[in-house]
């Protein structure tokens, strides 16, 4: 790792060969772009890739519903559904599946549920066209 990019290189390979192949410039600095977030501006190549980063770090840390989770968003979730998990500002993220479980069972059911602070590499995209890595940290939820 360089001081210019603080991220180990074995992790974010697939960031930069996904962009490689689209020729989007990529910045992995540790601080804040000096950008605006653009949604008008995102790669879906890159948030699947955001996303299997976090199956890899679920996976690695043996949190085995959240990866399983993340592995059904990854398949069969919609793309702004894949795009809410990765680039969402909300403090914490709820699977639609999750979701969905807890609007069928009415307003008065009781749900066990964990939530579970996790991080994970995403790049997002900017108003000056590049893309952003960053290490992203938040809350998910896992209703049971």
């Amino acid at each position: 790792m360089s001081e210019d990019n603080p991220f180990d290189a074995k992790e974010i390979r697939p960031f930069i060969e996904a962009a490689d192949r689209k020729g989007l410039l990529l910045s992995f600095d540790a601080g804040e772009s000096k950008h605006s977030l653009a949604l008008w501006q995102i790669e879906m190549d890159l948030v699947r890739v955001s996303l299997e980063n976090a199956i890899t770090r679920a996976r690695g840390r043996q949190i085995d519903g959240l990866a399983e989770r993340l592995e059904r968003l990854l398949r069969h979730g919609t793309g702004p559904q894949q795009v809410d998990f990765v680039l969402g500002s909300q403090r914490v993220y709820y699977f639609p599946e999750d979701i969905e479980k807890m609007v069928n069972s009415g307003p008065n059911a009781a749900h066990h549920f964990a939530l579970r602070p996790f991080s994970w590499l995403r790049c997002k995209p900017m108003d000056d066209g590049s893309q952003h890595c960053e290490e992203h940290h938040n809350e998910v939820c896992l209703v049971f």
